[in-house]
């Protein structure tokens, strides 16, 4: 449910959004922000992949590690005519674990990356509780990003992204957010061979064990293993996309 209006390219209204949040009856209730702006400066970021991709969009951000610099997520990377998903590589920003589908130019992947610098400053300079969610978008031109807080988190969201561009849409909605677990999709066997992959590395990068090694830790063949785990995440994977 829509607890405001949408704010569309006009500067002055930001402050309203701004009273609305802060004059709110429950300050620790949560709310869904979402904001368009485009940046003031482009990034290094944006000027090295710009050539090769149009757009970024995330589906589903599996896990943020900002200790580590790094992110899992599945997300569509619209390409430029001429480029490919082995250009992405190339540019080391992004590690294609596995493609989903691909529709043109367009490509669903399970994608694991590096933090950019840009977002752990801007992580630093929110020094709130935040969870980030979707829709989330980066493009040459346009940034889209949504997050779920209370009212002293979006204020200062807010404040920020009015710092590093400037806001052309903001929709503020209210939340009953609730973690799901997304494990719940697999059998017993599925669940402890993913869990244990992911606490011993398997999807770091570097990977800090391989499959034999996997294979060992829960006591079975290289190719059980692997087939436990890539049944698992196709699991995973249909649940996250479901409707896509």
């Amino acid at each position: 449910m829509f607890v405001s209006a949408i704010c569309h390219q006009n500067c002055a209204c930001h402050v309203g959004y701004l009273l609305y949040i802060a004059e709110s009856e429950d300050d620790k209730s949560m709310r869904k922000l979402t904001v368009e702006f485009a940046p003031k400066i482009s990034s290094r970021l944006i000027r090295k992949f710009s050539n090769k991709i149009k757009s970024i969009e995330i589906l589903q951000m599996l896990n943020i590690n900002l200790t580590r610099g790094e992110k899992l997520f599945i997300s569509t990377f619209t390409l430029r005519d001429g480029s490919s998903l082995s250009d992405l590589e190339n540019l080391r920003l992004f590690e294609i674990l596995d493609m989903i589908k691909s529709d043109g130019n367009k490509y669903t992947c399970l994608t694991r990356a590096r933090i950019p610098p840009e977002f752990i400053r801007f992580n630093k300079m929110l020094d709130v509780d935040l969870i980030w969610d979707t829709p989330l978008m980066i493009a040459e031109d346009k940034f889209v990003v949504s997050v779920i807080g209370n009212k002293d988190g979006l204020k200062k969201v807010l404040e920020v992204i009015k710092m590093v561009g400037k806001p052309e849409n903001i929709i503020v909605q209210s939340s009953t957010y609730q973690e799901h677990n997304i494990l719940s999709c697999l059998t017993d066997r599925q669940k402890e061979i993913i869990l244990k992959a992911k606490k011993y590395g398997y999807y770091d990068y570097p990977r800090r064990i391989n499959g034999d090694q996997l294979a060992q830790s829960v006591g079975i063949s290289k190719a059980v293993t692997i087939e436990h785990l890539r049944k698992a995440e196709a699991r995973i994977m249909s649940n996250i996309l479901s409707g896509y």
